[in-house]
């Protein structure tokens, strides 16, 4: 099976990666997953049946406490009240069995059938990739990274980063917070915002940690972006990940894909506070963002027609989508 992955340290423009490519026919992206590391964890590479897959990732929840394969099964035709027995006749129809890689490819298989290619976003399997090259070493990673401040800022509003933060949870444990429900027992209470930068510095250098250690061990093929170049020069970004996946420039769903982005971008501030207030918290995290080339100048040289193409395609399609919500 075709996989690649979308990382980051959450918060960081995963979700809109993910809307902008899901507009291609040949691909089926996954929301979070957070199960892989919990399998992982429980039965390594080992041979299980299905029913050892199927206990584990209807044990993981998210922050509020509500099982998460029903964010999952939202994203396919499939419903939560059946999708164990129908995934067992899958299995025995398509005769799965092994260790959890085939049941996890199996199970993408059954929610998707036989896409082309099949990505999974969940933003803190970048601090686990010794795990996930471990299972599927020739998979592909595209690294997502955002300004810091900003993306600490965006946290600071997010009901389970929260909950992570105030819990001291590392990066790379999420996914393992989240099985059996342990995410649920840290505190709702907003933090400062110092607390989620250091939040956020963490997540960078466990990400970094683990791509250099498997650069260590071997090569694999890594595509770094940054939130901002995806926002501001949304066209050649674009691209660059439509090449470094292998996909077929459909032009309607590259365009609708460009259309998930606001238009006229470049007009808008990039900062969400004042400089003072900037210039404060980037010391926290300096070595971090200097790594990673922030602070992000904006480049503002955006065609007029092409954005106002842009305005229109981003509303209609909006208002078509709502359409189809209320219509279906």
């Amino acid at each position: 099976m075709n996989l690649f992955f979308i990382v980051g340290s959450g918060r960081c423009g995963t979700q809109m990666l993910r809307n902008m490519l899901l507009h291609n026919k040949n691909i089926a992206i996954l929301p979070e997953t957070h199960f892989i590391i919990p399998l992982y964890d429980k039965y390594k590479l080992d041979i299980i049946n299905c029913d050892d897959f199927l206990k584990v990732i209807d044990n993981v929840y998210s922050s509020e406490g509500d099982k998460w394969i029903k964010v999952i099964l939202n994203g396919s035709k499939k419903k939560y009240v059946d999708y164990k027995q129908q995934y067992r006749n899958y299995v025995k129809l398509h005769n799965i069995n092994g260790s959890i890689k085939d049941y996890i490819e199996g199970f993408y298989s059954f929610l998707f059938g036989k896409k082309f290619l099949i990505g999974d976003k969940t933003p803190h399997y970048g601090a686990n990739l010794e795990i996930i090259l471990k299972i599927w070493p020739d998979s592909k990673i595209i690294y997502l990274k955002r300004d810091g401040v900003n993306t600490a800022l965006s946290m600071m509003k997010h009901p389970a980063f929260v909950r992570d933060i105030n819990g001291n949870v590392r990066f790379s444990d999420i996914g393992r917070v989240k099985y059996q429900n342990l995410e649920k027992n840290f505190s709702k209470k907003s933090p400062s915002i110092e607390k989620a930068i250091k939040f956020w510095r963490e997540c960078i250098d466990q990400i970094d940690d683990s791509i250099t250690k498997m650069k260590k061990k071997k090569d694999f093929e890594l595509l770094n972006i940054k939130y901002e170049d995806l926002v501001y020069n949304s066209n050649n970004t674009l691209k660059l990940i439509y090449d470094f996946l292998g996909l077929e420039a459909n032009k309607l769903a590259f365009y609708k894909g460009l259309c998930e982005i606001k238009p006229f971008t470049s007009f808008k501030k990039i900062l969400k506070i004042s400089k003072v207030q900037y210039h404060h918290l980037y010391k926290i995290c300096d070595i971090q963002m200097k790594k990673h080339g922030y602070p992000y100048l904006v480049q503002k040289n955006q065609n007029h027609l092409i954005e106002s193409l842009r305005f229109i395609g981003h509303y209609f399609f909006n208002l078509v989508n709502l359409f189809k919500f209320f219509f279906r």
